[in-house]
Formats: structure tokens, C-alpha cells, sequence
């Protein structure tokens, strides 16, 4: 069966083996939650929620359904109907409205009998947001915040609501917390920074904690990798946990009882939205390999070898593919570093090519070896990719990752440098083309990159960070930057310039290709102008293009599309021939 005239659905999810749901918006445009019966082909509204549903799940054996919806504006009578003012708060500077708390709501099958189960200021987590029913459907535990603010989400924690009981719980974990799973009925799974101080700038260890004693007691597993989990096994009491490690993914069978033991992937690289797993622990991945594109493969068991069992991408596959390769060096003060290396499609060893280094984001994140889309498309330009994994990531242990708290900079950028010139000793690299790219924090090592080193004929920031000052007052996340840099602004006014872009914008002289949403309250499109201004006024040679949008990045295909070709001409027309 298809489901047809559906295309605004997302968040699919099986009621029962007949039945599934997902999330589409009603006549009102407000998001809900609508069911397709395999057997008839019939769509069915369950939910009619006034405010719209945030995010749904089915208790186990589907009788009910929790939601999460925002709390409606409160009514205003007389003149003060037109007053739309509001008290500003941790938000970005573009908030429009007094930001709403989300509670959590519980209704039955057919969507009738809803309850509110949490009330107060206290909201669901905007960011960190993630909930799970308890396996006998008598529980909820879903991530918090003290507010609906936006940097609230730094001061998330675990609250569990009793349904038999009618109360809520808050757990006593350590804050942030990113991620929750009931273990069995009593015990839960926390997900949340091993270094809760660095905020957001920390690994994600896994912790088991007593949800009915609640007296902070927690077991971690022991893998120094930024960890999430799949899936829990209750009644084997284990889960699967991933993480990644180098320019790969590793997924772990694990308890907290016993040694986690790692499972065969073979090539796959799977991010964590791309893997689902049975409660009999057979697997299904969605991955590319280094000579695939993505598809989805399927794990008998968790010990069995992945198994292809789909073929949409073959023609795509099947075209000249750059050559992927994995490469470790050490950077200026010893540290050990990795990054993945894309070559042309018709690579000879004894010509020369333009390299372009394209950085990554995050900074908690990392380049995987497999076959990348973008990278590729790149590649077949006729330009060597090279993708570093700098101090920052999280892909070489906590140590490495937190190095770069009060280090945001300097450290990122010798890292890369390193493996630019360990990649010219190894390759065929033209050193007069090297360029450089990279989006959010690739964009900002990149401003920090032209404005430290001078060899770059080009380069291209994305959405780039130039003022940590802008990013502490006018970002939706503004404990980011002091997070990242160890102290506020005004406890330490001279690291937040040392480590700015912006305050050696006299000293950039590549040419510097700026993109930027007008609307993204992530990093404010403040950071771009300040920087085109200042190229411009000194007669660098700078173009800045607006996308009139919010969002940190464009999700359009027309606009995605308008980024790539203007990001490769403007390689194109500075490489030359």
C-alpha cells in the first residue's frame, strides 16, 4: 500500500503490525498525529489539538499515545488585545513572542480523553528533546528545561510523571541531560556531558540512574567515545550503543554489568538517525560505504554481518567515484589528529590538483569515511577534499574533544594546518590553489584561518561565528561561546576578542565568499555583515550573499541547490584552469 497526498509527513511510527501513524498538519496547518491502515489504505486525524502535537510515541501495546504540545498565548480583552510586547529572556535577538512552555499531554487510541500531565513554567526541552514510556506503559520520563527560553536547554534534567499516581517526579541527575530510555520499569538510561560545567562541549556518556530511590546514584558505562543509545533489550538488560571513533562508527551490544562487546558493520557508517532495532535485536541501518551510496542493510541478529537488502541508489552508485582514503597526523603540539581525504574521479598521481579543505561543524561532530554526496561533487570538479577532524570533534575521545574549551581557535587551527601540510608532503597538491570552506563553527575556523595564515587563494564561510560577543548576546544559544571560551564576556572581555575572527579582519587578504540566513537565530547574520564590512572597506575582495530565510542552513532544494553551484564557482573562477 501508498500512502498518497501525504507530503508534509514525518515522524513515522507503528501503532500496531496494521496500523501506522505519523505527523502531518490538519486543515489549520497545526501539526498532528494521523493513522494509515495498511489493510484499507484509509487516513484517519487522532489527534485535533489546538496548539498542535510536538513529537509523539505510543504506550507499548498502543491503548494510549503521549504528545507534546505548547501551551496556547493567554487571552487579552480591551486595549490590551494590541499590545504585543513581552519580556525578553535567553533567546535570539529575532524571538517575535514570550516563548511558550511545552507540556506533556496523554490521550487514548482514537484520540479522545486528553489530559495534561505536566503544568507550570518548567517547558519540554526545545533542544535536547526526548521522552520514553516506562516498558508496563505506567511512566513517562521526558527532558525539561527550567523555561521555554531558548539557553534554558543548558539546564535540562529528567522528570518522570507517574500515570497511575497523577504526579511528576524530577530526577537528580547532573545538567545538561540530552538523551533518556527506560531501562526496565524502574532504572533509566541518562544520556548527558561527562563534563556538565563545558555545557554542550563535552562527550555524552551513558549513566544508569535509580528513577524510584532518585538519590543520584549512577553507574557509567566505560567507553571514552560521545555515545548515544539505540535501543534497550529490557528483558536481556542491555541496549546498543554507538559512537563515533576515528573516521568510523562503532556500535557496542552493552550493559551495565559486563563488557561491551562491539558488533561487525563491515563498511557501514550509519549516524544516529539512521539505525532502528528490534527488541529481538535484529538490526536495520540505513548507510553508505566508501563506494556506496546509501541503502538499507539488515542485521539478523546483532552478532550476524549487515546484509544489503535494498538497491535504490545503484545507477548513482555506479558513476565515477573520487577515491576515499583516512589520514592521521600530528599536529604542532603533538596531538594526534584524523581527517578523510576525497580524490578526483580520474586522479593521476603525476599531475598536480587545487585542494580544497572543507570543515566541518559542530564543533562536536566529526568526518566519516564514507561516500558523501557533497564531497564527491566537489571531488569531481577535478579538486583534492580534504576533510580534517579537528581538536573539538568527537571522534578521538573526551580528552580531544574538550581541549578545544578555552582553546576555540588556536589549537583547531594548528590541527588543520598540520594535516594541510602532511597532506602536501603525500600528495599531489598546487599549493598556489588551496582553498577553504566550512559552515556554523567550519565557518568560523575558516574566518580564523584566512585571517592567521595567507597562503589561501580562496575561501568560503558559511554562516561563520566572527564575533563571540554577538554569538553570547544575540544567539538562541548564547551560553555557547562563554561555554566554549570558559568564561562570560565580562569576566574575561580580552578572550573573547583574542579569539574573534573579526578583530584581525586587517590582516585577511583571500577572497572570502559569504553566505548567511537573515533569519538564523543560531548564529546571527550579524557575524556576516561585521566581517563583509570590513573586507570591503579595506578592499578585500568579498561577496556576500543573504538567504531571506530563518534556519542555520537552507532545506530547500532550490536554495541548497543555489548554495552549491555559488560555493563551486567561486573555487571554479579563482582556481582557474
Amino acid at each position: 500500500p501508498v500512502i498518497r497526498d501525504q507530503s508534509g509527513m514525518y515522524s513515522l511510527q507503528w501503532r500496531n503490525s496494521e496500523e501506522l501513524t505519523f505527523i502531518n498538519t490538519d486543515s489549520n496547518f497545526k501539526s498532528q498525529i494521523f493513522s494509515f491502515a495498511l489493510k484499507t489504505g484509509d487516513i484517519k486525524q487522532i489527534t485535533r489539538h489546538s496548539q498542535g502535537i510536538y513529537g509523539f510515541k505510543w504506550q507499548p501495546g498502543g491503548r494510549s499515545v503521549a504528545f507534546f504540545s505548547r501551551d496556547s498565548l493567554p487571552e487579552k480583552i480591551g486595549w490590551e488585545k494590541h499590545v504585543k510586547s513581552f519580556e525578553a529572556g535567553l533567546n535570539s535577538y529575532l524571538t517575535r513572542e514570550m516563548p511558550r512552555p511545552v507540556h506533556l499531554w496523554v490521550c487514548d487510541q482514537n484520540g479522545r480523553n486528553s489530559r495534561q500531565i505536566s503544568r507550570g513554567v518548567q517547558s519540554y526541552s526545545s533542544h535536547y528533546g526526548d521522552f520514553d514510556w516506562s516498558p508496563d506503559g505506567t511512566r513517562i520520563a521526558f527532558i525539561s528545561q527550567p523555561s521555554a527560553h531558548s539557553s534554558a536547554k543548558y539546564r535540562s534534567e529528567v522528570q518522570v510523571a507517574d500515570l497511575d499516581r497523577d504526579t511528576i517526579f524530577t530526577l537528580e541527575t547532573r545538567r545538561p541531560v540530552w538523551g533518556i530510555k527506560f531501562m526496565d520499569n524502574r532504572n533509566l538510561i541518562c544520556n548527558r556531558p561527562r563534563q556538565p560545567l563545558s555545557l554542550s562541549i563535552s562527550s555524552g556518556g551513558l549513566y544508569l540512574i535509580d528513577g524510584e530511590r532518585n538519590n543520584g546514584a549512577q553507574d557509567s558505562l566505560d567507553i571514552d567515545a560521545d555515545l548515544y543509545v539505540h535501543k534497550v533489550m529490557p528483558e536481556k538488560g542491555k541496549f546498543i550503543a554507538a559512537g563515533a571513533m576515528g573516521t568510523r562508527t562503532k556500535v557496542w551490544l552493552a550493559s551495565f554489568s559486563g563488557t561491551p562487546e562491539e558488533l561487525e558493520l563491515g563498511e557501514l557508517v550509519p549516524s544516529d538517525q539512521e539505525m532502528d532495532v528490534h527488541a529481538s535485536g535484529a538490526m536495520a541501518i540505513v548507510s553508505a560505504t566508501e563506494n556506496k551510496y546509501k541503502e538499507l542493510f539488515y542485521k539478523e541478529s546483532p552478532f550476524a554481518a549487515p546484509v544489503q537488502i535494498t538497491h535504490f541508489n545503484l545507477k548513482v552508485s555506479s558513476c565515477a567515484q573520487g577515491r576515499i582514503e583516512t589520514i592521521s597526523w600530528k599536529s604542532e603540539d603533538g596531538t594526534s589528529c584524523n581527517g578523510v581525504v576525497t580524490y578526483p574521479p580520474d586522479y593521476n598521481p603525476q599531475m598536480q590538483y587545487p585542494l580544497v579543505v572543507a570543515i566541518h561543524g559542530g564543533p562536536v561532530s566529526s568526518s566519516q569515511g564514507e561516500l558523501y554526496f557533497y564531497s564527491q561533487l566537489l571531488a569531481a570538479q577535478g579538486w583534492i577534499i580534504f576533510e580534517p577532524n579537528y581538536r573539538g570533534s568527537n571522534n578521538n575521545g573526551e580528552e580531544f574533544l574538550t581541549a578545544i574549551v578555552g582553546d576555540p581557535a588556536r589549537g583547531p587551527g594548528e590541527d588543520i594546518i598540520s594535516g594541510i601540510n602532511t597532506l602536501i608532503r603525500s600528495s599531489t597538491i598546487d599549493t598556489s590553489r588551496i582553498g577553504v570552506m566550512g559552515w556554523s563553527y567550519g565557518g568560523y575556523l575558516c574566518a580564523w584561518l584566512v585571517s592567521q595564515y595567507h597562503f589561501w587563494n580562496s575561501a568560503i564561510m558559511g554562516a561563520g561565528i566572527t564575533d563571540h560577543l554577538d554569538m553570547y548576546t544575540l544567539s538562541d544559544v548564547h551560553l555557547f561561546s562563554s561555554s566554549l571560551i570558559g568564561a562570560s564576556p565580562w569576566d574575561d572581555m580580552k578572550e573573547f576578542q583574542e579569539t574573534s575572527p573579526i578583530s584581525y579582519a586587517n590582516q585577511v587578504e583571500t577572497p572570502l565568499l559569504i553566505l548567511s540566513m537573515s533569519g538564523d537565530e543560531r548564529v546571527p547574520v550579524t557575524n556576516s555583515y561585521k566581517m563583509f564590512h570590513a573586507l570591503r572597506d579595506r578592499g578585500v575582495e568579498t561577496k556576500f550573499i543573504v538567504y531571506p530565510m530563518g534556519g542555520h542552513v537552507p532545506s530547500d532544494p532550490a536554495h541548497v541547490r543555489d548554495v552549491r553551484i555559488r560555493m563551486i564557482d567561486w573555487f571554479k573562477n579563482h582556481f582557474g584552469k
